[in-house]
């Protein structure tokens, strides 16, 4: 009878132990420490429960985290074992979320979200500008820079290749940490005609190093300026009565390269009676088209005492003068007034 007592007992300690043995870890998520601009050492326990587990950081700026630190391994125990990770490349003054989890042969477990602060300024912000001034050999390229707090060095980097490589190096003015937005600039010159050239903006933070904008890019014009395509149309084409108001509407077309989109003025000149009696300019929109409407309230005797005509035609000369890239194209269109 006693050996079989002592046999049911073996028995139930086996089971309680593979029990032990079946359970996921206990997982607690620390304190972190050793915060600093751009890293922070990540803390928590573990208690593998008797099964060798594996364990992980996860962090970022919001609870779906988005890092993940490499998996590390404990062998298998029943006491709680501390365990720590230092998280690195992170953002000056920015709150983070972060957590433990653990894994082993009975499942996952996780811990806690915590969160802390990175110390220091917030990082500087740029942004790259489109390019101006472009001719057949330079450009200016330029960008516009938020220091946030701390005195900042830019910095240029041009290419012809959309991956910056290899690169050109040109240096930026450094910027006051108390001025909030200030534009930065640089002549670029010596360029082949024709040609499309990638830049960026760069600014600087000792904590972090070079940090980029995003790239632009402008093509040089070319020794030739290609014309321009002009469309122009007048309504109404004969208006019968005073005043006599039209409307003169057109657009422009390419090609137009990176940095010589649609733009340029356009003049209208309208002649009647063989003289010139009105003139406008108007600006090409970034849609490529232009309008213009004029009011005439009389219309023009003729000359040398001659019986004034009953209908008479008023000309209109449309000229797109330009814009550095393409050449200027005119055209002319009629109407009658009467």
């Amino acid at each position: 009878m006693k050996r079989t007592i002592v046999l049911v007992l073996a028995v139930l300690a086996g089971t309680a132990a593979v029990a032990v043995a079946a359970s996921s870890p206990s997982v607690k998520t620390g304190a972190a420490t050793g915060i600093k601009q751009t890293s922070a050492v990540l803390n928590g326990t573990i208690n593998p429960n008797g099964s060798a587990t594996k364990y992980w950081f996860q962090w970022g700026l919001t609870t779906a985290y988005g890092s993940t630190s490499a998996v590390h391994n404990l062998k298998a125990g029943t006491t709680a074992v501390s365990v720590h990770l230092t998280a690195s490349g992170l953002s000056p003054d920015v709150k983070y979320h972060y957590r433990l989890v653990a894994q082993n042969g009975a499942g996952t477990a996780t811990g806690a979200d915590r969160t802390f602060k990175t110390t220091g300024h917030p990082l500087p912000v740029a942004e790259t500008e489109p390019a101006t001034g472009i001719t057949t050999s330079g450009a200016t390229i330029s960008g516009i820079v938020d220091p946030n707090g701390v005195s900042t060095p830019t910095q240029f980097q041009w290419s012809t290749s959309p991956t910056l490589t290899p690169t050109n190096t040109v240096t930026g003015p450094t910027v006051p940490a108390s001025t909030p937005l200030q534009t930065v600039s640089t002549p670029l010159s010596g360029l082949a005609p024709g040609s499309t050239f990638y830049y960026r903006v760069l600014v600087f933070r000792a904590a972090v190093g070079w940090i980029p904008a995003s790239t632009l890019s402008f093509t040089t014009f070319p020794l030739s300026r290609p014309f321009a395509g002009l469309r122009v149309g007048t309504k109404p084409h004969r208006d019968p009565k005073r005043p006599f108001i039209y409307t003169t509407s057109g657009s422009i077309s390419g090609p137009f390269p990176a940095g010589a989109e649609c733009s340029g003025k356009v003049a209208l000149r309208y002649f009647a009676g063989g003289r010139q009696r009105k003139a406008r300019f108007v600006s090409v929109q970034p849609d490529c088209t232009f309008s213009q409407t004029v009011v005439i309230f009389h219309t023009f005797a003729a000359h040398h005492g001659a019986p004034r005509p009953s209908v008479q035609t008023l000309q209109i000369h449309i000229r797109y003068r330009g814009n550095g890239y393409l050449a200027p194209k005119q055209k002319t269109e009629s109407v009658v007034m009467r």
